[in-house]
């Protein structure tokens, strides 16, 4: 069950199961029965993702706030997976965030960005030995992943706490043909505006850049308005 701030959203089974609106004073306001849909459910705030898994990838759902189908994708992978995936998504008032671990003795923990239209914008797989991906959630800033995780000093799994940053991080700053750049890496379809100091006290604008996939060059030369 997931909550977009106004109504409620409740799946059942997948394949067996279906979708039910409740509203806020507990009246059903649609049910679609059978429907096929996943095993985790979030909310952007506006609308819903439901995702499932099996041994070749994991499919999402876009469903409306009105609990009907509007799109879907598929992560996809190139090897029939014994392990099946472990899998969590949240909102964050925009988009989501799809975090699995594939299961195999050496996979990595792998994040998603998932925009608001079912598309895929980029991911980021993470090293870590993981037993489980437990649960994700956001807030408009940040995201919290709950994870299980065994040692060689510590056979028995658990359970670890992340908090993953929505800000945008800068990198590979250079001087190129006498101008300076940097690199933007954060979340896709965001802009970000970009200030310089020369004494970290006053701060000036010194440009915005579109980033559309997740990682940007600066400057775009862009101008101010």
């Amino acid at each position: 069950v997931a909550s977009n701030g106004t109504n409620y959203l409740v799946i059942g089974a997948p394949s067996y199961g279906g979708t039910v609106v409740v509203s806020s004073g507990g009246a059903i306001l649609y049910s679609n029965y059978p429907a096929n849909v996943g095993r985790t459910l979030a909310s952007n705030g506006s609308d819903f993702l439901s995702t499932y898994h099996s041994p070749y990838g994991i499919t999402g759902l876009i469903l409306t706030d009105t609990g009907a189908f509007a799109t879907s994708f598929n992560l996809a992978t190139t090897f029939y997976n014994n392990y099946a995936y472990s899998e969590a998504v949240a909102g964050n008032g925009q988009d989501y965030l799809l975090a699995f671990y594939p299961g195999g003795p050496n996979d990595p923990l792998c994040l998603c960005q998932i925009s608001s239209g079912g598309s895929v914008l980029n991911s980021n797989a993470v090293p870590c030995s993981l037993t489980g991906v437990q649960g994700l959630a956001g807030n408009r800033n940040n995201y919290l992943l709950s994870y299980a995780r065994s040692t060689a000093a510590s056979p028995v799994p658990r359970l670890y706490e992340r908090v993953l940053y929505g800000a945008p991080m800068l990198m590979a700053p250079a001087f190129q043909s006498d101008e300076f750049t940097l690199t933007v890496d954060g979340f896709a379809q965001r802009v970000c505006e970009i200030d310089a100091s020369p004494d970290l006290r006053t701060w000036s604008f010194a440009g915005r850049v579109t980033n559309e996939t997740g990682r940007v060059q600066f400057p775009e030369h862009t101008t101010a308005p």
